[in-house]
């Protein structure tokens, strides 16, 4: 979480402890658009050797930064 948290804060000038009280706030509301998920995208393939596939790519999974940990928690315990 505390890697995600970091990549938000820089890549997207927000302040780590707004994200702090934001774990389950929808992304949307922290300003972060869909073209934006593709850099987190990108962080999680890089960072965590995670290749997300279409039907994994929704709003439960990718809709808050919760959602998101929560999703890395997953593919790491299937792998």
């Amino acid at each position: 979480m505390n890697q995600l948290k970091a990549f938000v804060s820089e890549a997207f000038f927000l302040e780590t402890e707004m994200l702090d009280k934001a774990d389950e706030k929808q992304l949307q509301e922290l300003g972060i658009g869909s073209f934006d998920l593709f850099h987190i995208l990108q962080f999680l393939e890089i960072n965590f050797g995670i290749k997300v596939h279409d039907n994994e790519f929704n709003d439960e999974n990718f809709g808050s930064l919760q959602g998101i940990c929560n999703y890395i928690v997953n593919v790491r315990r299937e792998n």
